[in-house]
C-alpha cells in the first residue's frame, strides 16, 4: 500500500499493487473525492517539492515503485502521477516549483505515447519538456535498480531530448511514407496551436521544418491552414463539446462574433463591422480580439492565441479556429449574435437609468424623460 498525500503531507488516499488477478491494472487508486482529484494530485510532491526547487527541474514518472527507487537512490527531484493520465491542472501545480520537466515514462509503446502527449501538455502550459530515453523493456524503476543513479543521470538525464526530436525519433519519421509524414506533421501542428509562448511555438515550428525538409515559411503557411480551415461555430447543440467557460448567453454571443470575424464569409464579417460597437463586448480579451480582427483581418492564428493566457481560454479559442466551417449559417449566427449583445447592452443602460431615476426622484427632480427611455428600450428587447 502507498499513502497518497496532499503539498501539506496529510494523507488523503491510497494506491496499492495488486497481486493474484486477471485484472490487467496493476495498481488500484481510492476512489475519487473532494479532497483527492487524481488529475491534480501527485504523488511523493510534499516530500520532493524542496529539491525540486533546488534542483530547478524535476523527473516525471508515472508509478509509485518509479519515484521510491529514484528516491532512495539520490535522485529526490521526482514526482509521479497518481493513477491517472498527465493534465493540465497537474501542469498548474507543477509550475508552482519549477518549468522544466523531464519525462521518465517506461519504454514501451504505451509509456512512449504517454510521454509524448504529457510533453504537449506541459508545453502548453509554459514548462519546457525533455524526454528521457528509458532502455527497451524496462521502467525507471528497473534502469535505476540496475545502473544506479549515476547511470540514470548519464545515460538518461544528460542524453534526454527535447519533445518534438523525441516524438519524430520515436515515430521514425524519417522513414515515413510522404502521406505519414504529412499526418504527423498536422498532428504536431494542432499540438502547437496551444502553446502560447511565441518564441517556443516558432522553435517548434521551424524545427519541425528542418525534420520534414521544407522552408520554414511553408511550415508557418501549413501550420495557417492547418487552423483556418476549421472553425467553431458557437451554436447551442454544440455548447456542451467545449470546456464549461464563457458560459452566459452573452459571452456565447461574443465567441460567436470572434469565429464570424476570424471566418471566411464576406456579408457575416462586413453585418458584424457595420452593426457592432466593440465596447459594446463585456470581456476584455474578446474585445481586444475583435478589434485586432477587425483592424487586421489575415491575422495569423497563432497572433490570436497569443491574445489568451489560461490555458482553458487558450483551448476554447483553438476550438473556434478549428472546427469546420459552415459558411451557409454564418450570416444567420452573425444576426443573432448582434441581437444578443444589443439585448444585454439595452439591459444594462436600463439598470444605469432606474438607478439615475432613483436619484433624481431623491432629489425631487422630473424624471419623465429617463422613464421614457426605459419604456422604449423595454419593447426593443422584447421586440
Amino acid at each position: 500500500m502507498f499513502p497518497i498525500s496532499n503539498s501539506s503531507g496529510k494523507i488523503i488516499a491510497f494506491g496499492g499493487r495488486v497481486f493474484g488477478t486477471d485484472d490487467p491494472a496493476k495498481y488500484m487508486n481510492s476512489p475519487e473525492t473532494p479532497l483527492y482529484r487524481k488529475s491534480e494530485i501527485f504523488y511523493g510532491l510534499n516530500i520532493t517539492r524542496e529539491a525540486i526547487r533546488q534542483s530547478g527541474f524535476t523527473i516525471l514518472v508515472e508509478g509509485y515503485t518509479d519515484l521510491i527507487q529514484l528516491f532512495q537512490a539520490g535522485i529526490k527531484n521526482v514526482v509521479a502521477v497518481s493513477g491517472t493520465a498527465f493534465t493540465d491542472r497537474h501542469v498548474k501545480q507543477i509550475r508552482r516549483f519549477t518549468t522544466k520537466v523531464y519525462l521518465a515514462y517506461d519504454g514501451d509503446s504505451a509509456g512512449i505515447n504517454a510521454a509524448i502527449k504529457a510533453g504537449y501538455t506541459l508545453l502548453k502550459g509554459g514548462v519546457e519538456s525533455h524526454v528521457i530515453k528509458i532502455p527497451d523493456g524496462l521502467d525507471p524503476d528497473d534502469w535505476v535498480n540496475r545502473d544506479g543513479a549515476e547511470g540514470f543521470k548519464t545515460n538518461g538525464i544528460e542524453k534526454a531530448s527535447e519533445l518534438l526530436h523525441f516524438h519524430l525519433q520515436s515515430t521514425d519519421f524519417k522513414d515515413m511514407s510522404s502521406s505519414e509524414k504529412s499526418n504527423l506533421v498536422k498532428e504536431i501542428l494542432e499540438e502547437a496551436a496551444g502553446i502560447s509562448d511565441p518564441i517556443v511555438r516558432q522553435d517548434l515550428i521551424k524545427t519541425l521544418a528542418q525534420s520534414a525538409g521544407v522552408e520554414e515559411n511553408q511550415m508557418v503557411h501549413m501550420f495557417s491552414q492547418q487552423i483556418k480551415k476549421k472553425r467553431y461555430q458557437p451554436k447551442t447543440a454544440k455548447a456542451s463539446s467545449r470546456p464549461q467557460l464563457f458560459t452566459t448567453v452573452n459571452a456565447k454571443a461574443e465567441l460567436g462574433i470572434i469565429s464570424v470575424l476570424a471566418g471566411d464569409n464576406v456579408e457575416a464579417k462586413r453585418l458584424i463591422k457595420e452593426k457592432l460597437d466593440i465596447n459594446q463586448l463585456q470581456n476584455e480579451q474578446l474585445k481586444k480580439l475583435a478589434q485586432l480582427l477587425v483592424e487586421k483581418p489575415e491575422v495569423n492564428p497563432a497572433e490570436i492565441l497569443a491574445y489568451f493566457d489560461a490555458l482553458e481560454d487558450r483551448d476554447i479559442i483553438s476550438r473556434i479556429l478549428m472546427e469546420e466551417d459552415n459558411t451557409t449559417e454564418l450570416l444567420q449566427m452573425a444576426e443573432e449574435c448582434l441581437q444578443t449583445i444589443s439585448k444585454v447592452t439595452s439591459k444594462e443602460r436600463i439598470r444605469e437609468i432606474r438607478f439615475k431615476i432613483r436619484e433624481m426622484e431623491a432629489a425631487g427632480q422630473d424624471a419623465k424623460e429617463l422613464m421614457m427611455e426605459v419604456v422604449q428600450l423595454q419593447k426593443e428587447i422584447n421586440a
